[in-house]
């Protein structure tokens, strides 16, 4: 069995530590490119927002119908970042509105699960995707 060299794991600890951060921006690069909102079992709202000043605004909402709305996921997203949207609804009566003036390249793609979704796109949005 090896000895432990104490001095040895800090300089490799401490290396690993300055390291970290630079990992965690390369990962959140990585993961922001396609961003996925989940919904669940139940009646979803999503909505999404394009900006004037080029970005997207996506909120989703679990419906109760007496207890109101629950707000689930809430983000704002900018192009230089996120190329796409995807809003996954599952089960139940889902809506998605998509509002805003399309002056930015990010997709929105929808994809509606089981039960009746609607699809509300009230400005005409060419980007949206189902």
């Amino acid at each position: 069995m090896e000895d432990i060299d104490s001095e040895d794991i800090r300089s490799k600890l401490i290396s690993r530590k300055s390291d970290l951060l630079r990992a965690g921006q390369k990962l959140y690069e990585f993961i922001i490119k396609e961003v996925e909102v989940t919904g669940s079992d139940n009646k979803d709202h999503f909505e999404v927002e394009h900006f004037p000043y080029v970005r997207v605004l996506a909120e989703m909402h679990i419906d109760r119908d007496k207890k109101g709305k629950l707000a689930k996921y809430s983000r704002v997203f900018y192009p230089n970042e996120t190329n796409e949207i995807r809003s996954y609804g599952l089960r139940g009566k889902d809506h998605f509105d998509i509002s805003g003036s399309n002056n930015n390249e990010i997709r929105i793609r929808v994809i509606g699960g089981e039960g009746e979704d609607e699809l509300t796109n009230m400005e005409g949005i060419g980007s949206v995707c189902l």
